[in-house]
């Protein structure tokens, strides 16, 4: 009796080039809009200090209506609840909170062309920062 071994292999996803400017942060904010100029570049990360204040942080890529996005980026939560915004292709703001510090994926379906992705707390006194923010498309 002769054996048949089968390999299942797994999709791979590829992906378009990175969307965001300076998602590593590894010298400064450059390429970010930091209204109030809150926020500050500690050790090579976005940092959000202790406010129970609105301070948002954006930049606004080329995005295209009809296509998928895939949005990554490292929080490190150290009191609060923050989010991230951006707009879906009728318009509305899509809210994703998070409470708790690990890498954030989110898979975005339904964008609008040039969706300003906006970082901030979302309730309450926050303190947290941000790094590694990647956005590409999914292709």
């Amino acid at each position: 009796m002769k054996k048949i071994s089968i390999l299942a292999r797994k999709a791979v996803t590829a992906y378009g080039p990175e969307l965001f400017t300076n998602g590593a942060f590894d010298t400064d904010l450059t390429g970010w809009n930091n209204l109030d100029s809150w926020w500050t570049w500690v050790s090579n990360e976005a940092y959000h200090p202790s406010t129970p204040d609105y301070k948002a942080f954006l930049q606004t890529p080329a995005t295209v209506n009809g296509k998928s996005y895939k949005l990554v980026f490292d929080l490190t939560l150290i009191t609060g609840e923050m989010k991230v915004v951006h707009k879906n292709g009728a318009d509305a703001n899509v809210t994703n909170a998070y409470s708790n510090s690990s890498t954030k994926e989110i898979e975005i379906t339904d964008i609008r062309t040039t969706s300003t992705f906006t970082f901030s707390r979302n309730t309450g006194t926050t303190e947290f920062s941000i790094d590694n923010v990647s956005l590409k498309e999914i292709l």
